[in-house]
Formats: structure tokens, C-alpha cells, sequence
């Protein structure tokens, strides 16, 4: 029996560390799901270019992170769910 996985990643202007989580992550084999928090510093238009495979859940406010989290987790089909932080990069 082989297990799916969703990872929900909440954003709140971090972009550039966002990229580098993003880039750590096998988003043709998981569900990636990014809830923004409304920031301003391009992160939307980050993962709309450069990941599109990405499931991106714009807030057009910050729910703060437990409620973002939440959110994620009501996008997810996985049977299993990671919250990882933008700030932590996985390794292969």
C-alpha cells in the first residue's frame, strides 16, 4: 500500500526563502499546497511562474499561521499531511 503525501507550506513574505523551499520539494510526486497570507513582496507571482504545478491558496488577509495551516489541510487529497515551514529546506 503506497501513501500519498500533501505539504502545506504557509507564506507570509518570505519569496526568496520560499523559492529555496520550493526547490527542495518533488512537486511532481506530492501535493504542494502554499497558503500566502496576503504579502507583498511577490510571492504569489513566484510560485504562479516558477512553480506551477504548486496549488497556491491566495488569503487577501493574514490568517496567521495556525488558521493558514487550516486552511491547507482543507485543500489537501493526501493521507498524509507535512506542514513544513518556508524557511526549512528539504533534503533528497
Amino acid at each position: 500500500m503506497s501513501l500519498t503525501l500533501s505539504i502545506v507550506i504557509v507564506s507570509f513574505n518570505t519569496k526568496e526563502k520560499l523559492r529555496k523551499c520550493l526547490s527542495c520539494l518533488d512537486v511532481a510526486r506530492h501535493q504542494v499546497i502554499v497558503v500566502d497570507n496576503d504579502s507583498a513582496d511577490g510571492s504569489q507571482d513566484l510560485v504562479k511562474s516558477d512553480f506551477p504545478q504548486v496549488q497556491l491558496i491566495e488569503s487577501s488577509e493574514n490568517l496567521g499561521f495556525g488558521r493558514a495551516n487550516n486552511v491547507g489541510i482543507d485543500y489537501s487529497t493526501g493521507d498524509l499531511i507535512l506542514f513544513l515551514n518556508s524557511d526549512a529546506y528539504v533534503k533528497p
